[in-house]
């Protein structure tokens, strides 16, 4: 299974360190070994995969996998950039060949996905991955895994 994740809104909230809720979501994961990590956040863009890897426990380090690609085209239209991280999702996958395999995507920016795809687990930008972000995590981990 794979876990497409964005940084900010989701490990750390706003006004909250940076990384704040890496430990919550490093111990969801601990739970789930069968779950690997693909990197979606902006912050790809600016670091690259080896140094974002780092930001991770040693014993997580290993399954933070890939990134997604980035699509930045400002040539097209508002209405095609809707979603635009979805669309680099599904291109990680094309790219990958990975056909059928679960995936879930946390994030904090509904402009960012469709607002009815159930894989998505939204965090609020204020709290980031907090108590009823985790749950819904751990819900669908659950669901997925069985």
């Amino acid at each position: 299974m794979l876990l497409f994740l964005d940084f900010d809104g989701v490990l750390h909230g706003l006004g909250e360190p940076p990384f704040a809720r890496l430990p919550r979501l490093e111990s969801i994961l601990r739970d789930h070994p069968q779950v690997e990590v693909v990197l979606s956040t902006s912050w790809r863009e600016a670091y690259g995969l080896e140094k974002l890897k780092g930001l991770f426990s040693p014993d997580m380090r290993g399954r933070v996998i890939g990134q997604t690609p980035v699509i930045d085209d400002p040539y097209t239209p508002a209405g095609y950039r809707r979603h635009h991280r979805y669309r680099e999702v599904m291109l990680y996958l094309e790219r990958e060949q990975i056909d059928g395999r679960p995936w879930l995507a946390l994030e904090d920016d509904r402009s960012n996905f469709p607002e009815n795809l159930p894989n998505v687990v939204w965090c609020s930008d204020t709290t980031g991955l907090d108590d009823a972000a985790e749950a819904r995590l751990r819900e669908l981990l659950a669901s997925l895994s069985g």
